[in-house]
């Protein structure tokens, strides 16, 4: 399975600040990728901080995530919706 890869840098260490940027982000690229691919959010991999510095030497904390995808399956055109009941 492929998997769709982001980063974000936060001004502070906040493992769960970066995990609700980072699937933000990578939901965005799925969105944008296509409507045909979900994500499988049991795959989520968050990594990190990294300590670094920005232009101005402040130091930042990335942290990087990826998820896996999968792609949507069409429903067929004969299938019965869900909320009807079956017949006999």
């Amino acid at each position: 399975m492929d998997r769709h890869r982001t980063a974000t840098a936060l001004p502070f260490a906040h493992l769960s600040m970066a995990t609700a940027a980072l699937r933000e982000a990578l939901a965005r690229q799925l969105r944008e990728a296509g409507d045909t691919l979900i994500a499988d959010w049991s795959t989520l991999r968050v990594v990190g901080p990294f300590e670094q510095f920005d232009r101005s030497g402040r130091r930042t904390y990335e942290y990087r995530g990826s998820v896996q995808h999968r792609r949507r399956v069409p429903a067929l055109p004969n299938a019965r919706p869900a909320t009807q009941p079956a017949t006999v």
